[in-house]
Formats: C-alpha cells, structure tokens, sequence
C-alpha cells in the first residue's frame, strides 16, 4: 500500500483548454478512475447539477473510488456568481449556490475547493470591499461547513487568474488571522511553479492547514512529461505529515486516459523509490 491516495479531475463535460482527464457521467468517470488505478475522482461540476446521490455512494462503495473534492469553479466560470461582486444579489446567489455544494459534499463524505468563486478585486472595486465581502461570506460558509463535516479547500491560484492568495503563506497569513477553522490551503504545483520561490517552503508553510494537492508537470502537462522535480515536493509533503489525495489535473494534450495512466505511473513509480 503506498503512502498516499491518488485522484484525478473529471467533469461531466470539458474543452480540451481545460485541465481535466475524464469525461462523462460521475458514476462512469468514478469506474474509468478505478480501472486506472485511481482511489478517487475530483468533479467539477454546476452548484444545481443533478446528482443521484445514492446512485454515486453504491458505485463508489462498488469500485473502492471516492469522489475525493467538488469543484466550485463552474459557478463562477457559467454561473459568473462571486462572493464579492459588488451586486448583492451576484453574492447571494454565490453564497447559495457554494452552500449547495456543501450539502451535496457531505451526501457524498467529500470536501469542495473553493478557487475562483471567490472573485476578484475589479468585481468589487476595491481591496477593502473585496475583503470585507470575502470574510463575511466565508464566516458564514466555514461555519456551515464544520456542520456538515465537509472541508473547504482554498485554492492558491498563479497571479494570470486572481488577485489575491497567489502563495501559501498569503493565504496562511489570512486564514489564521480571521481563525477559520474548517477553511484549508490547496495547493497546486502548476500555480506552485509560477508564483513561490521555494516549494518546500511552501509546504512547510501550509504544514497543520493543508487540505489537498493538484499535480501538473510544466506547462500544466502530465506529472512525468517535464521538467519538474517532484522529489522535492514529495519529501516535504511527507515531512508536513500530509494525508489527504494528490490529484492529477492537467491538459489533456493526447488521448486523456492515457495522460491520467502515464501521470499515476511516474508518480506511483517515484513514491516508491523516495519511500
């Protein structure tokens, strides 16, 4: 048995622009990850979709593959919904649809990631409304989540896409002052490669809150295909004590399955050589 659980991203559908491995519907994509030699599958999907819920715990409970995340992204991305826009109503409906999420999480023993739905500054004019709105939408989510045992996973996203908790010490630093307690740091190597100095830094940073790790290679490719050290990542992921999943989500640049069976393969292949 190896030190870590392995997942990948799927969606029910995807452009080949974004970062997802498998398609289809969850219970499909949940069989296709097993077959892989995957223990989990994120899935990024709409706050209304409809999921069969019971019909998706007997086809984990069937192939030993959980649904490890959802994936919040889409309500900000179709649903243009944010937690800080300056339109009250714009918020309300990004809180309701992440509160959502949170119900569904917990039907399904599973965390969400919360990245992009948290907005940008430009949508609320200034970094004092941008925080105010954040913090306040957060409280609220935090709470609800601890209720319901679902952890929330912040993602830490390069520079090119939002404006704020681009390193992992920015959103220690922030989710330690406002004392969240079921909030967590999600970190991932691609936006890793583009904004900290140090990756073990960064690990070490995050050591205590952090919740859950994307893998992509350079260029946002499969673990393996480039010029990436993982050895590095993988020790300092062990040194912290981390025990959640590492997901692969990258470009399906060839056939997509293959990608997902290349990556697990060179990660599977480095732990063991590491540990």
């Amino acid at each position: 048995m190896g030190k870590w659980k392995y997942g990948v991203s799927a969606a029910l559908d995807a452009p080949k622009t974004a970062p997802i491995l498998l398609t289809g519907d969850i219970c499909d994509c949940l069989r296709e990850a097993a077959e892989l030699g995957f223990q989990a599958i994120e899935y990024h999907t709409r706050e209304n979709a409809a999921l069969d819920t019971a019909k998706i715990r007997n086809t984990m409970e069937r192939t030993g593959c959980q649904i490890s995340m959802l994936v919040t992204g889409r309500l900000y991305t179709q649903g243009h919904y944010s937690l800080t826009h300056n339109d009250p109503e714009n918020r309300r409906a990004a809180l309701e649809g992440m509160l959502r999420y949170i119900n569904l999480a917990a039907e399904l023993s599973c965390g969400v990631v919360l990245g992009w739905a948290k907005g940008n500054i430009r949508e609320a004019d200034s970094l004092r409304a941008y925080f105010e709105r954040l913090t306040d939408g957060l409280r609220v989510l935090d709470q609800a989540a601890a209720e319901r045992h679902v952890p929330i996973m912040i993602e830490v996203i390069n520079h090119y896409e939002v404006d704020v908790f681009k390193t992992s010490r920015e959103l220690c630093e922030y989710l330690k002052r406002h004392k969240f307690q079921n909030c967590l740091v999600h970190l991932d190597t691609f936006h890793m490669l583009l904004e900290e100095e140090n990756f073990v830094e960064a690990i070490q940073t995050a050591a205590g809150r952090l919740g859950y790790v994307h893998l992509a290679d350079t260029t946002r490719w499969y673990p393996g295909s480039g010029y990436m050290d993982y050895k590095p990542v993988l020790r300092a992921l062990n040194d912290v004590g981390y025990k959640g999943y590492l997901t692969i989500e990258c470009f399906p640049r060839e056939n997509a399955k293959e990608c997902a069976r290349k990556g697990l393969r060179y990660l599977k292949t480095l732990e063991e050589t590491l540990f």
